[in-house]
């Protein structure tokens, strides 16, 4: 009798665990809260463009998507695209690692951390903006993506933990508003990124860097234009007629501060 106690015990458990899982359009679920969600991993069966909506429903229930979980798209290397809404705000340790079919993306302003390993090996990414609002940019986040060649980091950014770009072998440029340097470790960076990448960082703060223990190993330093433009290449085109985007790949109608993609070509306002 209390085996079949136990039995049935158990049985009802994983129920309960099965029933806050949920999968829309090909995207698995999982409930966090009376109205929230979050992605999670599909046993890395997610492939090609993937557009995650800002909310789903459910059993006859509306929830909004708040998250991206643990390792929620760990090596899916088929995965070319992803369109992160807005509403989401946390995505969580390794949620990209391994994601090496991956060229773009465009993470939401209401993120805060970019969380251990969110990127590693992520080598088809060419360029990355972090939005805004980012204050800490955690160990082995970007480690290995070699194919980042320009990365664009706001002022709200005050800790580049150990490993977060080691390793990003193509890096030729690197954007930072902060008038005061974050605190970094010696290898946040790799030898080669020192010594090759240009860091870009606000007009009359390059004492500051150069001040820095760690910072002053990047061997080229210069200062953004004071007027908020360090090079403009029109091609002769009005606004209306150039193809720009940002850097996670997303098309926009006119530049934005920081680091765009102007018919092809790294422009900076």
């Amino acid at each position: 009798m209390k085996k079949l106690f136990l039995a049935s015990f158990f049985a009802l458990l994983s129920l309960c665990a099965n029933a806050s899982d949920f999968v829309v359009d090909g995207i698995r679920y999982k409930i966090t809260g009376d109205n929230t969600v979050e992605v999670t991993s599909n046993n890395g069966t997610y492939t090609g463009d993937i557009v995650i909506p800002n909310k789903v429903s459910y059993d006859s229930k509306e929830y909004s998507v708040t998250s991206i979980g643990y390792e929620a798209f760990y090596k899916c290397s088929s995965l070319t695209a992803i369109n992160i809404p807005e509403g989401v705000t946390r995505i969580d340790a390794y949620a990209f690692y391994g994601c090496s079919g991956l060229t773009a993306i465009s993470i939401p302003k209401g993120v805060t951390t970019i969380m251990n390993g969110t990127f590693q090996l992520c080598s088809g990414l060419t360029a990355i903006s972090i939005p805004e609002g980012v204050t800490e940019i955690k160990t082995s986040a970007f480690q290995a993506c070699k194919g980042l060649t320009a990365i664009n980091i706001p002022k709200s950014v005050t800790t580049i933990e150990r490993q977060a770009f080691k390793g990003c072998s193509s890096l030729a440029d690197i954007y930072y508003y902060a008038s005061k340097p974050a605190y970094i470790y010696d290898n946040s960076f790799s030898e080669n990124t020192y010594s090759g990448c240009t860091l870009h960082v606000p007009y009359g703060t390059m004492n500051a860097y150069r001040a820095s223990a760690r910072w002053k190993k990047f061997v080229n330093i210069v200062e953004l234009d004071p007027t908020g433009v360090e090079t403009v290449s029109t091609d002769g085109k009005s606004t209306a007629e150039q193809r720009i985007y940002n850097l996670g790949g997303v098309r926009m109608a006119a530049p934005q501060r920081g680091l765009n993609i102007i018919n092809g070509k790294k422009v900076a306002y």
